[in-house]
C-alpha cells in the first residue's frame, strides 16, 4: 500500500500540469509507479515536466493533507484582491504615456509590479538569443496572464498580436492599444490579408512582435498544433523566428480556475529559427519552432493526440 512506501521515504511529489479536479486520477498513477518502484522518486524521474512547485503527503483516497493546500486557500483572495488594486493605476499609467516607448516600459514595468502584489516570481532565461533585428518570438499560451506576463518578460521593442475581442475589454483594451498591440479577426479572410501587410510593413520598420501561435488555449494541459499565420509573415517579412515557452501561468491562472494559485513562472527563448521567403519553407519554420516549443514548455503534445483520436474515428 502506498501509506506503507511514504513512510520510510520522505516522498516529495511535484506538481503536476492539471487542476485540482485532476488530483485524483494523478494519484492513481503515481500509486502505480511507486508500487513497481518503491523508492524515492520525482514526477520528472518517470517522465514529467520539470516541476514549478512541490506537493507533499497524499492520503490514500486522494486528498491534500500538505501546507500547500491552505496557503493556496488563503492565497487567492488575497492576490486576486492585489491583482484588482495594481491593474488600475498601471493601466492608467499606460494609457497616458506620451510617447509609445514610454507606454511600452511603463506596461513592462507595471506588470512587474502587479506579479510582485501578487507574491510571483518571473524569471526569464535565454534573453541572449534574441536578434538585435526585428524578430517575432513564438510562445506556447496557456492562460490570459501570458500576454501579461511576455510584456514583463521581453524588452520594450516587443508588441503581440491578439484577438480583436481583447480590444473591447474595458479599460484593458485601451491599454492594448495604446501599446501598440495589434487585433486580428480570424473570421474575416481580408481583415486578415490587411493585417498580414501592416504587420509585414512594422517588422520592416524595426518593430517586433510575440504570437501565440497555437491561437487559444484550452483548461487541459498540452501544446496545440500551430497556426500557419506568423510563419507566413516571418518569411515574407525575412525575419527569425524564437521559440519561447511559459511554465507556470497555468497554474497561476489558468485550466478552470476562478482565482489564482500561487505558482512561479518561468519564460525561456530558444536559438532563432530562419527560412527562406516560400509557403513550404513556412510549413517547416511552423514545425521547426514547435518543435522547439514542446521541448521546453513541459506540456504533452496533444497535435499527436489529437491525431491520434483522428485516426481511431475513422
Amino acid at each position: 500500500p502506498i501509506e506503507q512506501v511514504t513512510r520510510p521515504f520522505d516522498m516529495q511529489i511535484r506538481r503536476y500540469n492539471q487542476s485540482h479536479a485532476d488530483i485524483p486520477a494523478f494519484l492513481e498513477r503515481i500509486r502505480g509507479v511507486i508500487n513497481e518502484f518503491p523508492a524515492r522518486f520525482t514526477v520528472a524521474e518517470v517522465g514529467g515536466p520539470e516541476p514549478l512547485a512541490e506537493m507533499k503527503a497524499f492520503t490514500h483516497d486522494g486528498k491534500r493533507l500538505d501546507s500547500a493546500y491552505n496557503f493556496d486557500f488563503l492565497y487567492a483572495p488575497l492576490a486576486a484582491f492585489a491583482l484588482t488594486l495594481a491593474l488600475l493605476p498601471v493601466c492608467l499609467a499606460v494609457i497616458v504615456g506620451p510617447t509609445a516607448a514610454i507606454r511600452r516600459e511603463t506596461g513592462r514595468l507595471g506588470v512587474r509590479f502587479m506579479l510582485a502584489c501578487m507574491g510571483t516570481r518571473l524569471r526569464v532565461r535565454g534573453l541572449e538569443y534574441l536578434p538585435a533585428e526585428a524578430c517575432i518570438v513564438i510562445s506556447n499560451h496557456v492562460s490570459y496572464f501570458d500576454g501579461l506576463v511576455m510584456t514583463a518578460a521581453l524588452p520594450r521593442r516587443f508588441t503581440f498580436v491578439v484577438k480583436d475581442d481583447a480590444a473591447a475589454w474595458p479599460l484593458v483594451g485601451l491599454t492594448l492599444k495604446r501599446m501598440g498591440v495589434e487585433f486580428v479577426q480570424r473570421g474575416n479572410p481580408r481583415a486578415a490579408a490587411k493585417m498580414t501587410r501592416m504587420l509585414i510593413r512594422r517588422l520592416g520598420g524595426g518593430e517586433s512582435f510575440t504570437i501565440f501561435a497555437e491561437g487559444t488555449f484550452k483548461p487541459e494541459p498540452g501544446l496545440l498544433p500551430f497556426k500557419n499565420g506568423a510563419f507566413v509573415i516571418a518569411t515574407r517579412a525575412g525575419v527569425p523566428v524564437v521559440p519561447a515557452a511559459i511554465r507556470g501561468t497555468r497554474q497561476l491562472y489558468g485550466g478552470y480556475n476562478r482565482l489564482p494559485r500561487w505558482s512561479p513562472i518561468e519564460v525561456e527563448l530558444r536559438p532563432p529559427l530562419r527560412a527562406e521567403d516560400s509557403e513550404q519553407a513556412a510549413i517547416r519554420l511552423r514545425d521547426a519552432a514547435r518543435a522547439e516549443v514542446l521541448k521546453i514548455c513541459g506540456e504533452p503534445d496533444r497535435q499527436r493526440a489529437m491525431a491520434a483520436d483522428s485516426a481511431d474515428a475513422l
